[in-house]
């Protein structure tokens, strides 16, 4: 049975070690992930790390976005 365990590390992201509840030869492995404080903090970081161009009309269309 896999084991979590969270700790923050600053406001800003949070480490999550998950483990098999044993010790391998290696050890847990960690990843610290980002957390936003706000769902406008999260699109303004996706739009500008993640954002290389905009959807066309229909793709707005096919997911029930309005037109911009």
């Amino acid at each position: 049975m896999a084991e979590h365990r969270c700790a923050r590390v600053d406001v800003a992201r949070v480490t999550m070690v998950v483990g098999l509840g044993g010790s391998g030869k290696y050890g847990t492995p960690a990843e610290v992930w980002r957390v936003w404080q706000s769902t406008e903090e999260l699109i303004d970081h996706a739009h500008a790390c993640c954002l290389f161009r905009e959807l066309t009309p229909e793709e707005r269309g096919q997911f029930g976005l309005p037109e911009r």
